[in-house]
Order: structure tokens, then C-alpha cells, then sequence
């Protein structure tokens, strides 16, 4: 039938008053049914004649709100692409001030990754609060917080570089609802209160953090129901008589690092056990470990067993003490990881320089290359220092390790890693003896070296001027 008159009005979001009027060919016989104006931004009037030909084209009147057409441009950058652009930019903060200051649709995506990681201290503090009540969005974009609590300055004690953390997080921490990962640095006096509106934290990591007592340590640790990685880095936990039955169930643990720590390893393996934790441990950081710890986490690692894939492991003895006896290798044993997958050694000269020990044999790790029983051990990794070179040259320990990783019980190994730190020329001799050694290894290209490593990673506290006590 055909039409005297049709209207299609659609909402317009640029109701700009100047109109301009432009004509389009309608070939359809039952109507006209032209496309939006090239704004995509319509409020428009069709009118077609009284009566349309099947073959004949007709005209429209095409009346769009707009100040004046510009034909659409040859393309496009789809939102997507120009987000993944944006994204190169993630760690160069002044080029996302500029981008975020150039359009509209730049700004959401250059402030996310502007404000993706926020340090913290006592004189930044202030400064973010009034950039959150200005922009209360900024908050929603933080997914890593770092929280530095005391910071050098003559005029406040450490009493007050810490009170502005008990005063003020409590209330910053629910606009913080998008929060990843929480580090928290040079804390004397750990409290659990203050972070316990953190309910989003998968990721906790304490560096240079002392706290008072156990209770305090587990309490804080539950304060996080989704916690899935904890990291200890040069922190001090105190004792205590027994832990308060009144803390919270564990967050299901997958990944627990302890770096140059003092913890009560009796008292915190049993709790961990009470809460079922090793259940879902994935990978466990002992960097180092000292003899009275090998009991306790020998029982942590039966009740884990299977569910531990990643293990990194450096053990500091003392010659005085016996080194590593056959009491401790029957209660500490790595058989019951038969699903372990990476193994990594630290270095034992750098660990005993670093806590004056005398004892710097493979000893001990030529003994627990010999307990595993994984079928699925891929990777076998050494922290080599300048230290170590003697050993490697001469030690009847390097020849059990050799024989050991040639063996069928490493028969599924996919590489050995060597992470070294020395000067050029011991580098140079420790790679050539390594080849010699493990010669085999070689010819199946499973050696792997690594001459620049990072210090921190492999090697921490090494550079500290003042050596450490295996009892301070």
C-alpha cells in the first residue's frame, strides 16, 4: 500500500540548533526505508509521495539536527585497539597525564593505568585524599597499594609515622574496592585492625614489618578472605604462649614466601595445619631456612604433599652444630611432593657470608635431590655465587648432583638453570666446569645460564654492609 506519509524520530544526543537539509534516492516499493543520517546522532522527518513505483526512484526530504555534515572518514579506530594502544603507555606517567588531557575518550583508559599502582606515606597521604574526593572514580582504578609508614624525617618519631596508618586507613580503605595487591613497608609495630576494610586483597606482601606476637601475625593473615599470596620479606614476628582461638579461618593460601625472616616456625606451622592451609599450596619460598625449622616443615610438607608444584629452598648451617644430620633427613624430606614441578637452590656461600655461617657445602642439596620422587620435575635451578666456585670445582657433593640429575630419576627434566653472580672470569670458569660436568645435560640442550641475575631475586641481602645472626 502506498504511503502519504512517514515519520521516524529517533533520539539525538547533539540537538544542535542549525538544521541542514539533504536529499537521498529511495528505490523500495513499499516505503521508505533509508538509513540514518552519517551522524548516527538522529532526529529526523522521512516524506515520501503519495505513491510509489516498484521501479521508479523517488526522493526524500532529509531534514537532520546538525550544525553542518562532515562525510564519514575512510576509518576508524575501534575503542578496543585504541585501550590496547593506551595500554604501552602503563608505565610512563607523563604520557598518560597527556593523554588523559587530550579527549574525553582517552581519560578513563589513561587513568586506569595511571593510578593502577599508588604509593603511600605519611606526606603523600593528604594530598591523594583531596584527589579522591575530587575525583572519587580514581579510587575504583587502584589495584596495587603501597602503603610506606615510616619515612626519615627529624621532626616525628616513629610513633608518629605510624599513627597517621591506626588514624586514617580505616577510613580510606572502603573506597578501595577494586584493590589487587597490598604491600605494606617498614611497619615496627604490625597491627591487624587497620587493614582489615582490604576485603579485595588477593596479594599481601610485608617488607621490613616487625610485629609484637604470633596472634597479631595470624590475625592479620585472616583479616583477608581471599588472600592467595603472602610474601615475608626482611620481617620479625615475636612469640607468643598460644594463638587466640578467636582469629579467623586462613584464606586459602596458594603461594607463601618467606625471605630473610624470623618466625617462630614451630608455632606457625602448627597453625597453619590447624586451618588446613597446605591444602592449597601451590609454591613455598624458604629463603633461608635454618636446622630447627627442617622438623616443623617437614610435617608441613607431608600434609601438603601433592599439592605442591613450585619449591625454592636455601638451608644455613653451622659446622658446629653438625651440619645437616641424619635426625633432621628423617623427620625434613621432599618425597611426599609428588607433584612437585620446579625446584630452586639457593646459593650456600652467599647465605653463609650473609649470616656468617661456616658451613658452605652442597651437602645438604645434593641430600634433597636425592628425596625427590615427582614424575614431573621439569626444572632443577641453582643461585650461584663467586663463593660457591671452590665447591663446584672439587666437592665430592657436585659429583652426587651430577650422577643424580643424569639419572632416570630426572628423566622428565626440560632444563637446569644456572643463575650466576661472580666477576667475568670466575663466570667464565664456573660455566666451563658446569659444561664439563654435566656434559650429558648439554648434549640434550637442557643447560641453561643465566649470567646477569637479578640481585634481588636470587641474591637477597647479600649487599647489606652489616651480616646478619642466625639468632639476632
Amino acid at each position: 500500500m502506498p504511503l502519504d506519509h512517514v515519520t521516524l524520530q529517533s533520539k539525538c544526543c547533539q540537538l544542535l540548533p542549525a538544521t541542514r537539509t539533504r536529499e537521498y534516492s529511495c528505490t523500495t516499493p513499499a516505503g521508505c526505508s533509508i538509513s540514518c543520517c552519517p551522524c548516527r546522532h538522529v532526529e529526523a522527518y522521512y516524506l515520501c509521495p503519495s505513491s510509489l513505483q516498484p521501479t521508479m526512484p523517488t526522493t526524500c526530504l532529509h531534514t537532520c539536527r546538525n550544525k553542518e555534515y562532515h562525510p564519514p572518514r575512510a576509518s576508524f579506530l575501534p575503542p578496543e585497539l585504541i585501550d590496547h594502544i593506551i595500554g604501552y603507555l602503563h608505565d610512563d606517567h607523563a604520557s598518560l597525564k597527556q593523554c588523559a588531557l587530550t579527549c574525553h575518550a582517552l581519560l578513563p583508559r589513561a587513568r586506569f593505568h595511571r593510578f593502577f599502582s599508588v604509593k603511600l606515606g605519611q606526606y603523600t597521604f593528604e594530598r591523594f585524599l583531596q584527589l579522591l574526593d575530587a575525583s572519587p572514580d580514581i579510587a575504583l582504578c587502584v589495584r596495587n597499594l603501597t602503603i610506606v609508614v615510616q619515612q626519615t624525617n627529624a621532626f616525628f618519631s616513629t610513633y608518629d609515622n605510624e599513627l597517621w596508618v591506626e588514624k586514617h586507613l580505616l577510613k580510606l580503605a572502603p573506597r578501595f574496592r577494586s584493590i589487587q595487591k597490598l604491600e605494606i613497608r617498614k611497619y615496627n609495630t604490625l597491627k591487624a585492625a587497620p587493614f582489615k576494610a582490604f576485603t579485595s586483597v588477593k596479594e599481601l606482601v610485608l617488607r621490613q614489618c616487625s610485629c609484637f606476637s604470633m596472634h597479631e601475625y595470624t590475625d592479620l593473615m585472616s583479616s583477608f578472605p581471599s588472600l592467595e599470596s603472602f610474601m615475608n620479606v626482611d620481617v620479625m614476628v615475636g612469640k607468643s604462649v598460644h594463638i587466640n582461638d578467636a582469629v579467623q579461618d586462613a584464606p586459602p593460601l596458594r603461594a607463601l614466601e618467606f625471605v630473610n625472616c624470623k618466625v617462630d616456625p614451630t608455632m606457625f606451622v602448627d597453625w597453619l595445619i590447624s586451618q588446613s592451609v597446605q591444602q592449597h599450596a601451590e609454591r613455598i619460598t624458604l629463603a633461608p631456612m635454618q636446622k630447627q625449622a627442617l622438623i616443623p616443615v617437614g610435617r608441613y610438607f607431608k600434609s601438603a604433599g601433592a599439592s605442591i608444584k613450585h619449591l625454592r629452598l636455601c638451608l644455613v648451617l653451622l659446622l658446629s652444630q653438625g651440619g645437616i644430620s641424619d635426625e633432621c633427613i628423617s623427620e625434613f624430606s621432599l618425597a611426599p611432593l609428588v607433584g612437585l614441578e620446579t625446584i630452586e637452590f639457593g646459593s650456600p656461600a652467599a647465605f653463609a657470608r650473609q649470616y656468617q655461617a661456616d658451613d658452605q657445602s652442597f651437602t645438604w642439596i645434593a641430600t634433597m635431590l636425592e628425596q625427590i620422587t615427582s614424575p614431573r620435575i621439569r626444572t632443577v635451578s641453582f643461585a650461584l655465587w663467586q663463593g660457591d666456585l671452590d665447591q663446584i670445582q672439587s666437592s665430592d657433593d657436585w659429583d652426587k648432583i651430577t650422577a643424580l640429575l643424569s639419572s632416570e630419576q630426572f628423566r622428565s627434566l626440560q632444563g637446569v638453570e644456572f643463575h650466576i653472580l661472580a666477576n667475568d672470569e670466575e663466570k667464565e670458569k664456573m660455566v666451563s666446569i658446569l659444561e664439563y660436568r654435566l656434559s650429558g645435560l648439554k648434549n640434550r640442550e637442557l643447560l641453561k645460564f643465566d649470567l646477569n641475575p637479578s640481585k634481588e631475586r636470587y641474591f637477597p641481602g647479600l649487599t647489606t654492609t652489616t651480616p646478619r645472626s642466625l639468632y639476632q
